[in-house]
């Protein structure tokens, strides 16, 4: 939905919110979660800046409507920041639209969106469609679930994200295919700990204007690489990032996104050491699918290979529209952070068709227990029995009662970890599901829940007031 007036309005409780301006009978609704986006020219056509960022990549709530002639007004609960110009409009989507087999609706938000979805699948690499996530009229979504948009995974796991978009769609921004793409951030410990000195130090405006370069007496890139955190010591302690890194023989000169004017009157040594490599791989795509491969398994061809070699302990997933200068780069949807940890224990992974029409995943690290109900049909006769001196006696190898049939029904019990409110209501959303599946060896497996309950347990600590939840779920196998 197109927002054509961005104003503000004061809450019962005295604190300012943002207020937003829509067309008449508008299909929101109070308690609706929304994202809201300012679009980034005017009504001219004039390439404007994102006023206030808080604004955007985050789910709010509709707290009120006021309609009015020829529009209405949504009442949101969004902290009211930096007011913006009439002159620049924007985009509100709601995330609770409904995705059914065969058939959607997006509730007149105008994004743009695939029917069925692309199931999990153990081979799916780098080569999807070209990203379309952002338009002149919607914001991009991921159809996940998953409130927290972070997962924790290991080396060995599979992922992915569905969204909405095509791979050519006229009029939709970004505007060329080669400018849509998906960045991925790693996050990995460095290489080394060693200080580096620095021989000199200059201003350098090849990136952002009066940015701090150093130059040092040999080749250290192995150890510093674009966007990699860094400490500087001046001898005042810096945190930063590198902005640009080149090597000529044999000096390597690094750019910092930190003002020249900022240390270029601090004495010296000029000394530096890795915090954590960060690298960006902005990556494009061919194949026309809605699906983004995410997990650490379906990145194992990451050029530093940092994913393989146990180095990287996060990556971060966010489509972008590319720019000549990388740091420019504009964010067209949501972001999600990706923590690659070790398990202690084996769980179950559960994979279910949402309510959006894509599949949502969660990992059940809690107790898992397996039992079989096994029915038994019988039928029984009466034994012949024969005359002697001695009484009445049976054959040694009559039976009596035989078994003609048996049924036997494998049930699953899987129980979750310390949930939250949140998670624990996204969750309940398996067992209203009309497809689950358990991944089993790389292979999914159709099951059928049966039964499912969540427990709050007792809090150990005086004032402790988070609310926290386990979920417990009981399965059968489907292809029994």
């Amino acid at each position: 939905e197109a927002i054509t007036l961005w104003s503000s309005y004061t809450g019962s409780n005295g604190s300012t919110y943002l207020q937003i301006k829509v067309k008449a009978n508008s299909s929101f609704n109070i308690g609706d979660k929304i994202i809201v986006r300012q679009d980034r020219k005017d009504i001219n056509g004039t390439a404007v800046a994102v006023v206030n960022s808080s604004y955007e990549n985050a789910e709010f709530l509709i707290t009120a409507i006021t309609p009015g002639s020829g529009y209405t007004y949504l009442k949101t609960n969004i902290p009211y920041g930096n007011a913006i110009s009439s002159l620049i409009g924007g985009s509100v989507i709601s995330r609770d639209n409904f995705v059914y087999r065969g058939v959607f609706t997006t509730q007149n938000d105008t994004s743009y969106t695939f029917n069925g979805s692309v199931e999990w699948s153990d081979f799916l690499t780098y080569s999807v469609a070209p990203y379309i996530f952002g338009s002149t009229s919607s914001y991009g979504k991921f159809l996940n679930g998953n409130p927290l948009r972070e997962v924790d995974l290991t080396t060995d796991d599979y992922y992915t994200l569905q969204y909405f978009g095509t791979n050519q769609i006229n009029g939709v921004a970004p505007t060329t295919t080669t400018s849509r793409r998906i960045r991925i951030e790693t996050f990995s410990t460095p290489l080394s700990s060693s200080y580096f000195t620095a021989s000199s130090i200059s201003q350098d405006n090849s990136v952002l204007s009066g940015r701090a370069a150093l130059v040092f007496n040999s080749n250290v890139l192995q150890y510093f690489t674009n966007g990699s955190e860094v400490q500087l010591t001046t001898p005042t302690l810096y945190t930063t990032q590198i902005l640009k890194s080149t090597y000529v023989n044999p000096n390597t000169t690094l750019v910092l996104d930190i003002p020249y004017s900022t240390i270029s009157a601090d004495p010296g040594p000029f000394v530096l050491q890795s915090i954590v490599q960060r690298r960006r791989y902005d990556l494009s795509f061919t194949q026309n699918e809605g699906i983004v491969p995410a997990g650490p398994k379906n990145l194992n061809n990451l050029s530093q290979n940092e994913i393989n070699s146990g180095a990287c302990y996060k990556y971060t997933i966010t489509p972008i529209r590319q720019e000549a200068n990388p740091l420019l780069s504009t964010t067209w949807g949501e972001t999600w952070t990706f923590n690659i940890k070790s398990r202690c224990k084996p769980g179950k992974w559960i994979y279910w068709l949402n309510r959006l029409g894509a599949y949502d995943f969660f990992y059940f690290d809690g107790t898992i227990n397996t039992e079989r109900d096994i029915v038994k049909q019988n039928w029984s006769r009466a034994l012949k029995s024969y005359q002697s001196g001695s009484g009445l006696k049976f054959k040694a190898g009559d039976r009596g009662t035989s078994t003609y049939g048996v049924r036997s029904i494998e049930s699953s019990t899987a129980r979750s970890r310390f949930l939250s409110q949140a998670e624990i209501d996204w969750l309940w959303s398996i067992l209203e599901s009309p497809e689950v599946y358990i991944i089993e060896g790389g292979n999914k497996i159709p099951i059928t829940i049966v039964d499912g309950t969540y427990e709050v347990p007792n809090k150990r600590y005086v004032g402790e007031t988070g609310r926290l939840y386990f979920m417990t779920i009981k399965w059968n196998l489907s292809n029994e």
